[in-house]
């Protein structure tokens, strides 16, 4: 009985065009097919970082400090430091003007 050879050089060798791997979302209208597409930012907002209700400063991640309500009309979220916690600084409700300890 005689072996068959099969070629499996033909399809290893010939690699598709580089446009076939890029969707056709993203290719700019007017390029060159195997041109490559300049990336698109993916940030659509900057984000700001939480401020201190009672000093100002911006509360950095992964320290002690609190997030709340108000407690008079629960609309306004109201973000305290570690020292402002600790030496019991007053804060301010910007929406209903209640003040605490």
């Amino acid at each position: 009985m005689q072996r068959k050879s099969y070629s499996l050089t033909r399809q290893f060798t010939t690699k598709p065009p580089f446009s076939a791997y890029i969707p056709l979302a993203t290719r700019a209208r007017g390029t060159k097919i195997g041109a490559i597409p300049e990336r698109v930012s993916a940030i659509v907002d900057a984000c700001q970082p939480p401020v201190c209700s009672s000093c100002g400063r911006i509360v950095e991640p992964y320290t002690r400090a609190v997030r709340f309500n108000c407690p008079n009309c629960g609309k306004t979220v109201i973000w305290r430091c570690e020292k402002c916690r600790k030496l019991a600084a007053s804060y301010r409700c910007p929406s209903c003007g209640f003040e605490g300890p």
